[in-house]
């Protein structure tokens, strides 16, 4: 892989079959960046859910997605960001490490439509991987994922993390489900605390008995925290249910070996954000337009979250990053 010079100086990394782009801020370009960082107003030892965080998340999971867009997060609060790509077929992480903390945004291989995630969700559960230790079943593909690109993303977070910052980690879809995988190995496995998960989107990645190995490695409050699950009211991926039995019927209402655990932050069809209301999987499935990929669309995400800041934030923070208007599918 070539580098380049884009105002950063562009490190490129051979990892076969893995690669890995790191991407510094020279000093002249920081200096030159006289604007107010707009990651000064996230809290990253916070232990609870915090609109502002939220949203930069979200910021930072869009920009990921815009491939070539990585090394604009490189700056005067990030000063390193390093992009470890598995290759095609295989997921993507994109790793900000500065003073203040270390961010980790999973980018997933792309599935051009529902139908195609419905394939893909249905590879069936695995206990298979040493990770686990017994710690109940999960997505299959997931574990594939999280496997090819585990030994480079843990060696960039092991080196970064030497001042002992709070970590997050944040996706989207199917991407979400890989940060919910490796926030549980990195505790698990490698002994690396997690401040925080923030995913939108995210379908089930596991069974009951990885829903427990989970909550007791990370600690899990009784809200739910540290993991959040921004949940849009009207997108279909959330509430799949993949059954025992493959079928090329996207279902939301079967018997499943899959379960949601974690904070369940709530978007109603015209914005704001509500914690746990209890109700998302009581909603009838029939309302859903079951190929409507545009309400799973991170662009929704991001203009809800942005919506539901205080003004002063909204002033401080960048406005979302592009958007199709999803088709609204259920009233308040």
């Amino acid at each position: 892989m070539k580098s380049a010079i884009l105002g950063l100086v562009a490190v490129s990394l051979v990892m076969s079959p893995v690669q890995a782009r790191d991407y510094r801020a020279e000093q002249d370009a920081v200096a030159a960046r006289v604007a107010p960082e707009i990651w000064d107003v996230y809290e990253p030892r916070t232990g609870t859910y915090n609109p502002s965080n939220a949203y930069l998340c979200a910021h930072a999971v869009q920009t990921v997605a815009r491939h070539g867009h990585e090394e604009s997060m490189a700056g005067n609060f990030f000063d390193q960001v390093v992009e470890i790509d598995g290759g095609d077929g295989l997921p993507r992480v994109v790793v900000a490490a500065g003073e203040k903390m270390v961010l980790a945004v999973f980018d997933p291989p792309p599935h051009r439509s529902i139908a195609k995630m419905w394939k893909f969700l249905q590879l069936g559960l695995t206990d298979s991987a040493e990770w686990l230790g017994g710690g109940g079943r999960i997505h299959s593909g997931g574990a594939k994922g999280i496997d090819a690109i585990w030994d480079d993303f843990h060696a960039q977070l092991a080196a970064v993390h030497g001042r002992n910052q709070p970590v997050w980690l944040a996706g989207h879809g199917l991407g979400g489900s890989l940060a919910v995988l490796a926030a549980y190995r990195l505790v698990a496995d490698e002994g690396i605390p997690i401040q925080g998960v923030y995913t939108f989107g995210q379908p089930r990645v596991g069974d009951s008995g990885f829903a427990a190995a989970f909550e007791e490695a990370l600690e899990v409050f009784d809200d739910g925290g540290p993991l959040y699950r921004v949940v849009y009211r009207n997108d279909i991926v959330p509430r799949l249910t993949p059954p025992y039995v493959a079928t090329t019927r996207l279902v939301t209402d079967t018997l499943s070996p899959y379960v949601h655990f974690g904070a369940l932050m709530f978007i109603a069809s015209e914005g704001g954000v509500e914690a746990n209301p209890g109700r998302l999987e009581s909603l009838d499935a029939s309302l859903f337009e079951l190929k409507d990929r545009r309400n799973h669309e991170m662009g929704m995400y991001q203009r809800f979250l942005y919506d539901a800041l205080d003004e002063q934030l909204r002033a401080q923070l960048p406005k979302p990053v592009g958007l199709r208007r999803g088709k609204r599918i259920l009233e308040n």
